[in-house]
Formats: structure tokens, C-alpha cells, sequence
């Protein structure tokens, strides 16, 4: 089920589209995006772990090929998180 999830075109797509609302954001800074990401997606403001881990995958990610894919891939990470999936 996760692989179909993260290989679904309307997915990627839903990634894509997030990706490009969460630019503006982390142009001001990586940390900056994480928090607004977490406050869009889940409705509140990420841990200090939460922050620290997604400010890493952007800088290695954004290092390894370029700051757009690196905003997709995030974009599909916090869309694959049971938080985003399933409602309590």
C-alpha cells in the first residue's frame, strides 16, 4: 500500500502542488518551511525533533539535486506520515 501511495500520479501531483505553496516559505529559511508544512498539513506547529529532522532532509536533499525536488519529495514524506492518512 505505501509504495502504490508514493507511486500514485494524483499523489505526486497533491506533492507537487504543495511544494510550490511551500517555496515562498522556505526561501526565508528551511526551518521556516517546516513549520508552516507542519502547521498546513496537521494543523499545528512541529516538535523540536520534527523541525530539526525536516530542516535536515531539506538541506541534504536540496544539496544532493535541487531545492524544488527536495520541496516534492518533503512535500510527499509529510503525506505519508499516519498523522496525514488517518483521522483519530
Amino acid at each position: 500500500q505505501a509504495l502504490l501511495f508514493l507511486n500514485n500520479p494524483h499523489v505526486r501531483n497533491a506533492a507537487k502542488a504543495f511544494a510550490v505553496k511551500l517555496k515562498p516559505h522556505t526561501e526565508k529559511s528551511a526551518a521556516n518551511g517546516v513549520d508552516w508544512a507542519y502547521r498546513t498539513t496537521f494543523g499545528r506547529p512541529p516538535t523540536a525533533q520534527e523541525s530539526a529532522t525536516g530542516v535536515a532532509f531539506l538541506t541534504d536533499r536540496t544539496a544532493k539535486s535541487n531545492a524544488e525536488k527536495a520541496m516534492q519529495d518533503y512535500s510527499l514524506v509529510l503525506f505519508s506520515l499516519n498523522e496525514f492518512i488517518y483521522v483519530d
